[in-house]
């Protein structure tokens, strides 16, 4: 089975081809955005990038600029983000949201052991009028934060 999207206007087409069958469009409405790839580093906590230059402490939120940022229009309505906790000394969650909002929409959970390491994940995350969204950790640990797209 091959699968084609298609974008027209609003609409986005789904073709589907089965071995030995016709093909099958349908039609998925929504309202749903543009995704434009944009990236750069948003936040380094190792070396001050973004305005925090310690690791990120336990269970305090931090507020962090994106839109006018990398190509972020100021009235961007959502970003995709990679969020990074490198080499963590205990084990923790960070979790991120629009700002001035504690109701976290996704988080990297991280453990620590004899190697530490990197660990990441990628989350959508809505931005509010003034272009921010917020971090946050439950142990400290070194930061990373990259955009991936408007």
């Amino acid at each position: 089975m091959a699968v084609l999207l298609a974008v027209s206007g609003l609409q986005v087409v789904a073709l589907a081809t089965v071995a030995g069958s016709a093909s099958a469009a349908s039609v998925v409405t929504g309202t749903g955005g543009e995704f434009v790839p944009v990236t750069g580093r948003l936040m380094d906590t190792s070396t001050g990038l973004g305005g925090y230059s310690t690791p990120m402490v336990a269970n305090a939120w931090r507020s962090l600029q994106v839109g006018g940022l990398l190509g972020v229009p100021a009235n961007a309505s959502a970003v995709q983000v990679t969020l990074t906790a490198v080499s963590p000394a205990a084990s923790g969650i960070i979790r991120v949201a629009p700002s001035g909002s504690t109701s976290a929409l996704s988080a990297v959970i991280f453990g620590s052991g004899p190697t530490p390491s990197s660990v990441s994940n990628t989350a959508i995350v809505p931005m509010v009028a003034n272009g921010k969204i917020s971090v946050e950790a439950t142990s400290a640990v070194r930061l990373i934060v990259d955009l991936q797209g408007v």
